[in-house]
């Protein structure tokens, strides 16, 4: 850091509030407001428009979603983003060629070529060892690793090049803004009360996602889930199926069954990022789930679980690259129901190793 003649104005430069945001891919940037270790907050955007935010607020955590304009904010549990695995991982990477320096704002930085070790081709990078900005990031990654798991810890490693550097571009992944201003405490306050309004059509949109098929969102023909499904259960009714298309529900379709006072959702993603299945996702972003179970059905992995949040039963069922999830409203017994209305082929055996 360069030298300011005055010891107060250290104290300041060091301590300094700061705003950064860096370009994740194409579509999703992340802007991180810090404080302090006692005010950070994350804010992800896809194509502009806010989709979730991550907090650490006086020791406490939170995961806040949106969804149609209305937030909906969870504490995240420390049994889930702690401990922190003490470490000081870098990146392993071979320098190929220094290309020259240049300025990213007042910042000096290094463009590098270099080859990663668990890759075949060499890339461009931008690098930094200015003291205010390496200081600034690595705040960044001692937050990051506060609100993830322990598993996942190491994925805020990325920006540490080693012997002093930053890492501040490389691919789709970008640094766009770093900027030191004074932030107000109202930019971390979090309320989970809501207006008439937003009341009422949170509770219209939980509605439509029990009793219509993709939420009751655009949707289109299925072109697979009908080969999972059964026509004909006693009691049961094969209401509808299709295809959903709106881009919040990329990957997705479903089904509904009703009977003469109840209905079910049957819902199949697939994906490699979905293979966990919905439940495992709700408990890893820290959402309390009751009633935890893990069956077996003809030999694949079968999840359950009551979500007292939404007052809802889910059981996933495990398939190779595809998740079903069959939900209903209340506390249900549904592993029953899945073995009337699902057709699969019998696996050989289940094992926890598979997954």
């Amino acid at each position: 850091m360069r030298i300011l003649f005055l010891f107060t104005l250290l104290l300041l430069s060091l301590h300094a509030d700061f705003t950064l945001i860096y370009k994740l891919d194409s579509n999703i940037t992340q802007k991180v407001d810090y404080k302090d270790d006692q005010h950070i907050l994350f804010t992800i955007l896809n194509n502009n428009n806010i989709s979730e935010k991550l907090l650490i607020l006086n020791d406490k955590k939170y995961i806040i979603f949106y969804e149609n304009g209305i937030q909906h904010i969870y504490e995240i549990s420390d049994e889930l983003s702690e401990p922190v695995k003490e470490s000081n991982n870098t990146i392993q990477y071979k320098i190929v060629k220094k290309l020259g320096n240049s300025k990213f704002g007042n910042f000096n930085v290094e463009k590098w070529r270099v080859k990663y070790a668990d890759g075949a081709k060499s890339t461009d990078i931008l690098v930094s060892k200015d003291k205010k900005l390496y200081n600034s990031i690595f705040k960044v990654i001692a937050a990051l690793k506060k609100l993830l798991p322990a598993d996942k810890q190491q994925q805020a490693d990325i920006f540490n090049m080693g012997h002093g550097y930053v890492l501040l571009e490389t691919g789709d992944l970008k640094l766009l803004s770093y900027k030191e201003n004074k932030l107000s405490n109202k930019l971390f306050a979090i309320t989970d009360e809501l207006s008439d309004d937003d009341e009422k059509k949170f509770s219209q949109n939980i509605d439509n996602c029990f009793t219509n098929v993709c939420c009751n969102k655009k949707s289109i023909e299925p072109t697979q889930i009908k080969f999972y499904l059964n026509n004909n259960i006693k009691n049961w009714k094969l209401e509808k199926m299709a295809k959903c298309t709106d881009p919040s529900e990329k990957n997705i379709e479903s089904a509904i069954y009703s009977d003469k006072s109840n209905k079910i959702i049957v819902e199949m993603t697939t994906g490699e990022e979905t293979s966990s299945g919905k439940i495992a996702s709700l408990i890893e972003q820290g959402i309390k789930v009751e009633n935890y179970k893990i069956k077996d059905l003809l030999g694949y992995k079968t999840v359950s679980a009551y979500l007292p949040i939404i007052d809802a039963t889910i059981t996933d069922v495990i398939l190779p690259n595809t998740t079903i999830s069959i939900y209903s409203k209340g506390k249900k017994k549904l592993y029953n129901f899945a073995q009337k209305a699902l057709k699969l082929r019998i696996k050989n055996s289940f094992s926890s190793n598979d997954y």
